[in-house]
């Protein structure tokens, strides 16, 4: 995803094979299930659900933000 770009789950579920995020996931109740993650915007967890999943090593440099389930075989925060 793009600076400044949005991406609201909302209710939806949604399945990606990798997902690069320099802007923002909103997932309100929704669920993000994908295979590498490499973040460096901003993930609003706050009542969704984010699945990683497919190997390899998943980062973030940018904000997790909110109580949910997060499920991961590898995620590593500098």
């Amino acid at each position: 995803m793009n600076s400044g770009a949005t991406l609201n789950a909302n209710a939806f579920s949604q399945a990606v094979g990798a997902l690069t995020n320099l802007g923002s996931v909103i997932l309100n109740t929704g669920e993000l299930t994908s295979g590498l993650l490499t973040n460096s915007g901003g993930i609003d967890l706050a009542g969704g659900t984010l699945n990683l999943s497919a190997g390899g090593t998943s980062t973030t440099v940018g904000g997790l933000t909110g109580p949910v389930p997060l499920t991961s075989t590898a995620v590593t925060w500098p």
